[in-house]
């Protein structure tokens, strides 16, 4: 599925003549830092901007689950670009 999603936004994107390259980062050992592993990803393949979904969570559910979106940006060298997941009903 997660492939299937990554393939559909890279061809809409070169579709508007926006080169893109998808790397997925599927570390098991990334699992203690994944915010850690997504950085060095991106620095490692000389990405210009790094896109990544956000639950959106706040208050106490946030603070006890972590956000690795906000891990990435406060860590990051690249510029990463929060996309907020659209509100379940």
């Amino acid at each position: 599925m997660h492939g299937e999603l990554l393939a559909a936004a890279q061809a809409s994107a070169k579709s508007r003549n926006v080169s893109c390259d998808v790397v997925i980062v599927d570390d098991i050992a990334a699992l203690g830092d994944i915010a850690n592993q997504i950085s060095q990803a991106a620095e490692g393949s000389h990405a210009q901007l790094v896109v990544i979904g956000t639950h959106g969570r706040r208050g106490v559910t946030r603070l006890l689950m972590g956000s690795v979106a906000e891990s990435l940006v406060r860590q990051c060298k690249v510029p990463v670009m929060l996309v907020r997941a659209p509100q379940e009903t």
